[in-house]
């Protein structure tokens, strides 16, 4: 049976993009699955470029516990500090209706809930 999990990944990374994406993406290659989206900030809708970078991914029967303590390790430097705080994960499992939204230091409250 196919058990979707949508994720979106909501980071400032103020010039790290490269090597906050190589995280993402050698993550995915270890699934053997294609990489996260990073959405264009100026190609969305309204008037203006997005003020965050947000990469996409769609996962079918994705071990979330994995998955959690991979998030809970990124991280990136935007030259003086490290920026772990302006992370955001969304995700919607497949019982879930909407998404919930969490961050590095919420998102034991998923792991705890199972």
């Amino acid at each position: 049976m196919s058990t979707i999990t949508n994720i979106i990944i909501s980071a400032s990374l103020y010039g790290a993009q490269e090597m906050f994406g190589a995280q993402l993406n050698a993550y995915t290659s270890k699934l053997n699955v294609p990489p996260f989206v990073k959405i264009d900030k100026c190609t969305v809708g309204g008037n203006n470029c997005l003020r965050a970078d947000l990469f996409i991914a769609a996962f079918n029967n994705l071990d979330l516990d994995v998955f959690i303590d991979f998030f809970k390790s990124l991280h990136y430097w935007d030259g003086e500090q490290d920026q772990r705080n302006t992370l955001q994960l969304f995700i919607k499992r497949p019982e879930d209706s909407i998404f919930g939204i969490y961050t590095q230091e919420t998102i034991s409250q998923l792991q705890a809930a199972g």
